[in-house]
């Protein structure tokens, strides 16, 4: 992709992907997004230097119905912005590894919706589109990904962009 491309889609993460859809529509991110975008906001995500070298987070609950909550994280902004660049750089390449003929969920990039990025098929057509792919089916599989944000492994998503990043001595790079 060409290094307009690349920003744009960087800057349309920042802007539509940084604070989880949970939040209410008075949080938003479209100033960060163009602070983060100009010479002298990427020279200050550049220079930060986190204090335990990880990423610092602030946690929240979200209610769900009842008295469940669902855990929710926000990454330190500067954080965000390094993965927000590595996937807008790489987006090509996280596209393709995305596309299974059988995930009905698979990411698109997105120009006039809420979120940069979506899944393929509306949550509201889902019922749709499952009935139409198990109407021959003898089995059905199911899984339980209640716990994914609290339990994502970062390095994962450069090992799933590029296999040669598994290797030792690649792991101080990510």
């Amino acid at each position: 992709m060409a290094p307009t491309h690349t920003m744009t889609i960087l800057r349309s993460i920042l802007e539509r992907g940084y604070f989880p859809k949970e939040l209410p529509p008075a949080f938003f991110t479209e100033a960060f997004a163009a602070y983060a975008s100009t010479k002298k906001g990427r020279a200050a995500v550049n220079d930060y230097k986190a204090s335990d070298g990880f990423t610092e987070c602030v946690g929240f609950e979200l209610a769900l119905p009842g008295v469940a909550r669902r855990p929710l994280r926000i990454p330190h902004p500067v954080h965000f912005v390094k993965l927000a660049g590595l996937t807008s750089k790489n987006f090509k390449k996280l596209l393709a590894k995305a596309a299974s003929p059988f995930s009905k969920s698979r990411p698109i990039y997105s120009v006039g919706r809420f979120r940069a990025i979506n899944p393929n098929v509306r949550p509201s057509n889902l019922t749709r589109e499952r009935a139409a792919s198990r109407a021959g089916a003898t089995h059905l599989v199911k899984l339980d990904v209640s716990d994914f944000y609290p339990s994502l492994y970062t390095h994962a998503v450069g090992w799933a962009v590029d296999p040669r990043l598994r290797s030792k001595k690649h792991w101080k790079k990510l």
